[in-house]
């Protein structure tokens, strides 16, 4: 794994060329052996959770700490989405600045792709649970015009984290995530993942939710985009620089449909070594 002096490094190269106006796509040793360039960039600064995502925490008893991203959806800014969520009656939303302002932000990172909670370390991650890998069910409530089986089949490609596909009970010694779909309204979040992590930056079971929003859903590439990029969240993947990755952190409408392969790398390298 990179070092942060690397990380820094490579910060501030994007910064330097995106200021110039020539940021350019970024090719590490990973990419290049997954076969393709990572496409357009952006800097970490410009994407940042921050800018794009609302993050609501709180803290339980044992040193737990229960968190929910809300993505911004297309048209909507972070700032708006922060006003509608506290007029909703939202409890626990971060302060922008503090998003960034703990220790270690994007250190845990490969090639484009961040772990979750802006790259921090360590990872935040599900355990082994004495598998070979970790096995993860992704229990499908949504609708049928969310793609949900075909994208956990797409996730279920990465090295070092199982991906499983059911309508039913999730075994009772596996891992499992709840995905449901609905018209939760104007909210101004197209996407929301919650969960309960442990002190040691694990996933607790029975905490991890996706909800996928219909009030913006546009249609069959969005509805993949979207849903890619919160099953992403609910295997530990954070934010991708490139925008050929659908866990770019903007809502647009370009709708990536798959995970890039630098987030493959980041699971298998990083996150689930």
């Amino acid at each position: 794994m990179a070092t942060p002096q690397r990380v820094w490094i490579a910060v501030a190269t994007l910064v330097v060329a995106f200021m110039a106006g020539t940021a350019p796509d970024v090719a590490t040793a990973e990419t290049a052996d997954a076969g393709r360039a990572a496409g357009p960039v952006a800097t970490p600064a410009a994407i940042s959770d921050a800018d794009v995502e609302v993050v609501a925490v709180r803290p339980l008893p044992g040193g737990r700490l229960e968190r929910t991203s809300y993505r911004a959806a297309p048209g909507v800014t972070a700032r708006q989405l922060r006003e509608r969520l506290t007029r909703d009656g939202v409890r626990g939303i971060a302060d922008p600045s503090a998003l960034t302002a703990t220790e270690d932000p994007y250190s845990c990172f490969l090639g484009t792709a961040y772990a979750l909670d802006n790259g921090r370390c360590p990872p935040i991650r599900w355990t082994w649970a004495g598998y070979y890998d970790p096995q993860v069910y992704f229990r499908d409530r949504t609708g049928p015009a969310w793609p949900v089986r075909e994208t956990v089949r797409d996730w279920n490609q990465a090295v070092g984290i199982d991906s499983y596909w059911t309508t039913g009970a999730c075994p009772d010694d596996r891992h499992c995530v709840n995905v449901h779909s609905a018209d939760y309204g104007g909210t101004g979040w197209s996407g929301a993942t919650s969960f309960t992590i442990t002190y040691g930056r694990n996933f607790v079971d029975g905490t991890v939710v996706v909800r996928l929003n219909d009030r913006y859903a546009t249609g069959a590439a969005d509805r993949r985009s979207s849903t890619c990029h919160e099953l992403g969240h609910a295997l530990g993947v954070g934010h991708n620089l490139s925008q050929a990755s659908c866990m770019f952190a903007k809502d647009t409408n370009a709708n990536p449909t798959r995970p890039h392969p630098s987030d493959f790398n980041l699971l298998r390298r990083v996150i689930y070594p």
